[in-house]
Parts: structure tokens; sequence; C-alpha cells
């Protein structure tokens, strides 16, 4: 968001109760701290009811650098039923409200005092949905408005939360400088859960945590600028409740402040026994998410989503004689021109249903394709239904599960967007999370996810996923996510970097253009010299940066469809993608070698140093005030081309630029070391025989079913949920200025015969399995060498069947 925008915040309370009650906002006032407070009735409980305690499960912030549609922000862990989400949402530069969903629940409910920012622009709300379904994999949510905007807000997921009838009262406040404050609440009782977060107009970088009423928050997600931040309190004291907050810098600033009351129980007592049960009362009609009036949102990478049709009527397709059978409508806006597959084949549809799609509007718009029968449904029967139309990027379309001459059931909806798949892009985890762990990860940045999603033997046959432990099966990390700007550019959502597009039409940004080493720099500088995009901060990408967009499950090119679509003769960068198949220039020297430049194969996602020819491609790249910053590389020294130290003042190098945050390790005194970038937690390895020591090596299936399944059979530093790293989270531990071997110093310490993983840390100059395997020969597995740096999967080392030394991590959602 631009700096200077002040965003309004405001503080609900939720409380259970059998009535809910309605509050309008207070007017605004034109102070420059504008505190609204939205005070409702607390209606007495039973008398016999006892609260339980909430409980925090997961989060995030958000920010984007340009004004963009929609962006999606992915909860990761399962969501248990009867859970509640939350969140502070906002839009600038629209004359609409944003909107908020998820693929799970449908279209969240819009709390009272909502409000526009001080130039009478935008939009600020918070939205909510309580007793959400269950999401085992993990739900996306998505935050879209009708014409571009920028987007901002924070959002968390609690269990233990009151299942309906909650939000009672809610107050707002915005103002300048580094103290936020909500204003208070109505007084509250005690032992409720108290939700604060704030979006500034600037970038604070830091902000400490408040209190209210004498009790400290907890910080749990921020960006990296703490333009977006959220903290909460799990149990209050009694008394009326503030949102409050210390920032780095002066900035303007808006602060939200929502108290939820818990779940609670009650004793009944039948025939002698005593029984305690979850209450969830409530006589609160809602409006069912999925009419026409109130479709449910769904991102643009398409995914899987499962529903009910029930009640009446109000569609009808040119197909099935639908008119009679009830409807879900889904608002769909693909990314992407051409063939889309949306159906409601298989297992997950028990009835006869009938599916059709509308352009623009949802009741009367233009129908693009029908369908009653094309594929079986749980019954074995040619009764499901699916469409392939041709769809345009950027136009909405409503999908509409319906049914024939009358029926309904439940459903599953798969909807593939063009070059896409019908699997949910949704990442899964198998972890829970303990309230400690938590806490010291949402402080972290999650690292981008491989993108893999099959899963094969050391044969290289396809298998099922289900407990492998394979990086197909788990799919750690972010999931990748890019917004096209429209200019040229691409901005990465999880890293924050904005990428240039490259194209095919002999231009500088012509995909075919060769560099050397000691002239890859002028493409930069030529960029710069143009003011491409309205940047003249562009620069060379380092070696974790560029392999950060690489996907290791497509191949040539190795990327998301963000950097390959449309690609042919004399397209432009704002008409097309293009990735040239093979290796691509980084900032980064190899230090053993520092002749030798590392580089980023797309044909296959190697990274090696040397490009074959001496001539290569590139991709400049800036940096932007959203996102998460990657674990910088660790190089500190620039070379030149004959490999002789210089200045690097000027350079461009990565020895110069050192971008991506500095390298920082915590020693947990248990045989691990935490990434404090990441979060990420790793074993440490010892050299005294045991199932750590660094001489210890394994087959690729054996590093699964011998070590980490001993790892977690022993409980290992008290945690059963020990796992083979990816090959990106592998590849995030190595440090380039270091040499053999090519880690910070806190994977190698006081290694020494006998020493064991509490008292030293080793790390054999060797390859290391990943949990990752080569898409394009899948009997192979990607390993790191931390001899080298580099990432391999094809030499004799890359087999399944060959040893290598083994490092289990845990973490990252």
């Amino acid at each position: 968001m631009t700096t200077g925008r002040k965003l309004q915040a405001s503080c609900a309370r939720f409380v259970r109760s059998r009535i809910v009650v309605k509050i309008s906002p207070s007017a605004r006032s034109a102070a420059s701290l504008a505190v609204i407070a939205i005070l409702g009735v607390l209606l007495a409980g039973t008398a016999v009811a006892q609260s339980l305690t909430p409980t925090f499960v997961q989060g995030a912030a958000f920010s984007t650098g340009s004004r963009i549609l929609t962006i999606t922000v992915t909860l990761t862990q399962p969501v248990a039923a009867g859970d509640l989400l939350v969140g502070w949402f906002a839009q600038y530069n629209a004359p609409a409200q944003v909107q908020v969903s998820d693929n799970v629940n449908g279209v969240w409910t819009r709390g009272p005092g909502s409000l526009q920012f001080l130039d009478n622009a935008g939009d600020i709300a918070l939205y909510y949905r309580e007793n959400s379904q269950a999401a085992p994999g993990g739900l996306t949510i998505t935050v879209s408005v009708p014409s571009i905007a920028y987007l901002q807000g924070t959002v968390a997921d609690y269990a233990g939360v009151a299942l309906a009838g909650s939000l009672e009262q809610i107050a707002s406040a915005r103002g300048q400088g580094t103290a936020v404050d909500t204003g208070t609440t109505a007084a509250v009782g005690a032992g409720e859960l108290v939700f604060a977060a704030s979006v500034t107009g600037g970038s604070p970088m830091t902000v400490t945590p408040g209190s209210s009423a004498g009790v400290p928050y907890t910080q749990r997600a921020r960006n990296s600028s703490g333009s977006s931040f959220e903290e909460d309190i799990t149990s209050s004291a009694a008394g009326a409740q503030r949102g409050t907050a210390t920032l780095g810098t002066a900035t303007g600033w808006y602060a939200v402040c929502a108290v939820f009351h818990p779940t609670l129980a009650t004793t009944t007592t039948s025939t002698g026994s005593t029984t305690t049960t979850a209450i969830a009362t409530t006589t609160t009609t809602t409006t069912l998410a999925g009419a026409c009036n109130n479709p449910t949102a769904i991102p643009a990478q398409g995914g899987t989503f499962s529903g009910t049709t029930s009640g009446a009527s109000s569609q009808a397709g040119s197909c099935g004689s639908s008119g009679s059978a009830p409807e879900r409508v889904f608002q769909w806006t693909p990314a992407l021109s051409g063939t889309a597959t949306i159906e409601t084949c298989g297992a997950g549809t028990n009835f006869d249903s009938v599916l059709y799609l509308r352009s623009g509007v949802c009741a009367g718009g233009a129908e693009v394709g029908c369908n009653d029968d094309a594929c079986v449904n749980s019954s074995g029967l040619l009764r499901a239904s699916r469409i392939t139309p041709t769809v345009t990027a950027g136009q909405t379309y409503f999908i509409i599960v319906d049914g024939y001459s009358g029926a309904s059931g439940t459903f599953a909806l798969k909807v593939a967007p063009p070059g896409g798949s019908s699997t949910t892009t949704t990442s899964t985890s198998t972890t829970s999370s303990s309230t400690t762990t938590t806490t010291t990860l949402m402080t972290a940045c999650r690292l981008p996810a491989t993108g893999q999603t099959t899963c094969w033997n050391s044969s290289g046959a396809v298998i099922s996923c289900a407990g492998t432990g394979e990086d197909g099966e788990l799919r750690k990390g972010a999931p990748l996510t890019y917004v096209d700007n429209g200019d040229g550019t691409v901005t990465d959502v999880n890293t924050g970097l904005m990428w240039e597009k490259l194209s095919h039409d002999g231009t500088v940004h012509d995909d075919h253009n060769k560099y050397t080493w000691a002239n890859v720099f002028a493409h930069v500088a030529t960029l710069n010299r143009t003011n491409f995009a309205g940047h003249a901060d562009w620069r060379l990408p380092n070696v974790r940066e560029l392999l950060s967009i690489v996907t290791y499950q497509n191949l040539i090119p190795t990327v998301t469809p963000a950097f390959d679509n449309r690609c042919s003769s004399g397209c432009d960068v704002t008409r097309c993608s293009c990735t040239f198949s093979g290796d691509t220039w980084t900032s980064t020297s190899e230090t053993a070698s520092p002749s030798r430049q590392w580089f980023v194969d797309f044909q296959d996602a190697q990274v090696g140093a040397g490009l074959e020819g001496g001539t290569g491609p590139a991709r400049a790249v800036r940096d932007t005030s959203t996102g998460c910053p990657l674990p910088a590389t660790g190089q500190t020294t620039c070379w030149n081309s004959s490999g002789s130290v210089i200045s690097c003042a000027g350079t461009g190098q990565d020895g110069e630029l050192r971008r991506g945050a500095p390298l920082a390790y915590a020693d947990n005194g248990n045989g691990t070391v935490t990434d404090l970038n990441t979060g990420l937690v790793w074993e440490k390895v010892s050299d005294d025989g045991t199932v750590h020591d660094k001489d210890n090596t394994y087959t690729w299936a054996n590093a699964f079913t011998g070590h980490v399944a001993t790892l977690n059979a022993t409980s290992f530093a008290g945690h059963t949920d020990w796992r083979l790293p990816n090959v990106r989270e592998l590849q995030s531990i190595v440090n380039y200025q270091s040499s053999s071997p090519m880690v910070s110093s806190a994977f190698k310490t006081n290694c020494g015969p006998g020493c064991p993983a509490t008292g030293c840390s080793c790390t054999a100059s060797g390859n290391y399995w990943s949990s990752t395997s080569s898409v394009s020969s899948p009997s192979r597995a990607w390993f790191v060498s931390f001899r080298y740096g580099n990432v391999d999967a094809f030499s004799s080392s890359g087999s399944k069947s060959v040893a290598a030394f083994v490092r289990a991590v845990r973490g990252g959602s």
C-alpha cells in the first residue's frame, strides 16, 4: 500500500449467546485520532456454563505492492470443524467493498464497524466465519475487489470459540505516530480471547505487541515490513479491552481488536451420572453462501470444492431439466485464457448433477457451457457432469452446480484452469503444532513450496502419496502464488520479489538474449536506464532468489504459468511470459572456484556453476515492501570474471547487495537447531556412532523408513513429526560464502570423534537427500551437495538406489 495512506481499525467482541445483537457503527470523527466504539448488550448465559480455553491455531499477514483484483491467503494447517476464522481486511483505490471468502465455507460474514480511509476512499472491514467446516488439508482465503486496488490485512484461525451468535461489540481507531491504540470496548468477563491487528500506510519494520487490561499480547503474524500485524491474548482479564502496539517508526496506523467468548461447557445430570457437553445453541438465520446473490468465490488457480445443494431452485441451465432443483453458485475469475475443465465426476458427488457456466452475470448471463451426464458419480452411474469451456483471463464466470429434475445432494466440484490440473492447490500439513511451537514459528517466513504434487517409488513408478513422507504428499511451504502486474512484471506474493517477464520479440526482454558474466549486468543497467515498468532499481537475482521460482512438478521450463504462458514469436512482455529452458545467470559466485558463477537450469531445475559455452540468459528482479524475504546466501565477497577478489562497490554482485534475511540460527540445546528465518527445526548431526552420526548413509527409501522413522519412534528432542526436507528447504541452509562443508557455524561446530548432537554440530562434505523426486527421471531424487553447493539429481549420486547422507527437519507448514 502507498506510504502515507491511512487505514482504519476496529475492535470487535464476540460472545456466545442465544440471540444475536446487531449493532450499528457510530459516526466518524474528523480528528486526527478517531476512536469508534460500537457497543452491544452482554446477555447473561446459564449459570451452569463453564468456559473452555480458546486456542490459537494459525495466522497470516499480507499486503500487496501493486493494485490487483484478488489475492489468496492459504492457511496450511488443518482447520477443525467449529473453528473461528477472523480477519481485518482493507482495499484502497476501488469504489466498492472488499470481499472475503474461502474455498471450504464460501463467503465470510462482514461485521459492523466498517470504515473508509481518511480521504473517503477504499474500504476496511472486519470479516469472520463462525463454526467453520472441517478442512483437514487447510483452506485458501480469497480477498478480492471488483476493480484493481491495493489489498492488505491479517487473518487468524482459533479453536475453542463460540460456534454461533458471537459478535457483540466493536471499537475502531486510527491515528498517526508510533503508539497504536484502538480505544476501549465495554467491560467483558475474564477468560475471553482478545484478537488485535494493525495495518499501516508506511513500513514501520518492527511492531512491539502491547497489552490489554494488564495482560500482554502475543505476536502471531506480521509481514516483513510490519505494515500488517496481528496479536492476541488467549485469556483476558475482566474489564474493558483495547488493542495496543508500538511501531518502529511513525506512520499512519489503523488497528483492529476483537474479543471472542470461548465455547462453553455445561454440566447436566441424568440417572445419577454427570456428563459434560459443548453448547452451540443459536436461533440465528443466515443466508446460505452459494446463491446467485451470494456466490462462493474460488481462487483463479481452481481446486476442489465440496458442498451440498438444498432448498429452493432459482436458476436453470439449458440442459438437464434443472429448473426444479436447488443449486450452488461459485464465482471464478481465471488468470489464464484457454480451455478449462470443470466437473462433478467421481466419488464426491452422490446425485444426478447438472453443471453450467455463465459469463459476466450470474442470473441471466450468457451461458458458456452446460452438461447433464458426462461421467460417473459415487454410485457408478453416468450421472455426473463435465464441461470444458474456453475462458478468458480476467473475465468473471459463475459456475452453477444444479440437479436433474429436482435432484439434490452432496458434490465435489473440480475446477482446472487452462494449463492446470483438477487437484486442489492447498498445501497439506501432517503435524500438529503445540502452543509453544506455533508462537515460535509465526514470526518466521515460510519458504515457497516446491510445487511437487506427485509421488514415485525408487523405480520411478507413480504411487499413492499417502504415508510416504515424500514432498508430493507433504507439500511443505507456501503455495507458489504470483500476480501479473500488467506492465511486463510478475510479483511473487510469497517473497514480495518483482520479476521481469521475458518475451520473444527481439527486445531487451527476449528470453533468447545471451550474456557473458562480464556483461550480464549490462542487461540490468539497460532496464534501470529506461526505467522499466516505472522502476530503476532492477538487479540480478542471487542463486536463492532465482531458484525460488522453480517448480519441481513441471519441466522444460520448470516454472509455473506466470513465467510460461502465451509465449510465441513476436509476443511482448505485456502479452506473454517466456522462460528459456536452460542455464540462467545469478549474481552469486562459486567460492571454491570464483571464476565460475552459479546458474539455475530451467530445463530441469539443476543448480550448478559455470555456464556451458560461457553465455546464458538473464531475468532481472527488484525488491518490494511486501512478502517475506528469503534467507540470504551468506556471500560477502566479490570476484571478477578471472576469479580475483575485487571491491564490491558498484558491482551489483551478491557479495555487494547481500539481499535476503541474514542467516540466523539458534541451538536449542537438545540436538536441534532452529533457523530463525524459516522457523524450520533441523536435526544436528554428530560424530558418535548413533543414528545422528555424520557418516551414516542411506538409500532414498531407507532415508524415510530408516533414519526419519527412527527419530520419530524414539521421540527425538521430544517430537515425533520429523521428516525428510524438500529440496527447497535443504538448499536454504547452504552458505555460499563458506567452503566445504558449505554451511554456517550452527551446522559445523566442535565436530570431533565421539561428540554427541547435544555437544557438537557436524556436516559431512557430501550429498544429502531431499524428499523431492526428479520429474524428468523419477527413479532419481534431488540432493544438495554440501561440498560444492550444487543441487542435482542427474549425476550417479542422484539414483534413489545410491546411498547419501540425511538430515531430518520438522516444522514448516
